[in-house]
């Protein structure tokens, strides 16, 4: 199973609003469920309409363009650590939910891991120069329980699992340096990140993934 597979996994009802949907990796998963993506950005969702996907809605998700009550299932795919602020973000997704929907998200998380990757991962750190992958909404998703039950959406389930990414050429240890989040990097730093990467080819690297499922409430 894919990670995009795992999140699949927890939405039961449609319509699927697709949060910070990006290129819409989901959409195709979600096939036949009435999905609808939701982004901020231009390019991404231009790079979402070439893949086929739609619709679409050009929008904040502190601000979703859609009525109450609307969506059997929100997912939000690799952005809800980063997306500010978040308890407005959470408000958005319980608002646009229908009482029993479920908001379903994934996130990176710190293991598991092998022993190997840990080993990668400790080079890669140390020539970006950094001591660990922090993202802003770190803090608050440590208790993602109490979180979540302030906005009416009430957590049943919270699991790690670590995926396999066979770096198949140089490009593919690249494109996973590029995909971390590194806000202000020093190029060069970046650069030094990159090639250690490279030196992955015909190895796995393991992708360790957080998967939060929460049902909203009646009220």
């Amino acid at each position: 199973m894919s990670p995009y597979g795992w999140v699949v996994e927890g939405v039961h009802h449609g319509p699927v609003l697709d949060l910070a949907c990006g290129n819409a990796p989901l959409a195709s998963e979600l096939a036949g469920r009435n999905w609808v993506g939701v982004d901020l950005s231009h390019a991404e969702l231009s790079a979402a309409e070439r893949n086929g996907a739609g619709p679409m809605v050009l929008a904040d998700v502190v601000a979703v363009p859609v009525a109450d009550g609307s969506a059997g299932s929100v997912v939000c795919s690799m952005a809800l650590m980063v997306v500010q602020p978040l308890d407005r973000v959470l408000s958005e997704v319980a608002r646009v939910l229908r009482p029993g929907g479920v908001f379903v998200a994934l996130m990176p998380a710190h293991g598991p891991l092998s022993p190997l990757d840990v080993m990668r991962y400790t080079r890669l750190l140390a020539a970006l120069r950094k001591r660990m992958l922090a993202y802003p909404n770190d803090r608050e998703l440590d208790d993602v329980g109490a979180l979540m039950g302030r906005h009416d959406l009430h957590l049943v389930d919270d699991r790690r699992r670590r995926f396999a990414c066979r770096i198949t050429s140089p490009s593919v240890g690249v494109m996973c340096v590029r995909s971390l989040y590194l806000p202000d990097i020093d190029p060069a730093r970046l650069a030094a990140g990159e090639g250690v990467a490279r030196r992955w080819v015909g190895r796995d690297l393991g992708l360790p993934l957080r998967r939060v499922v929460a049902i909203r409430g009646s009220s």
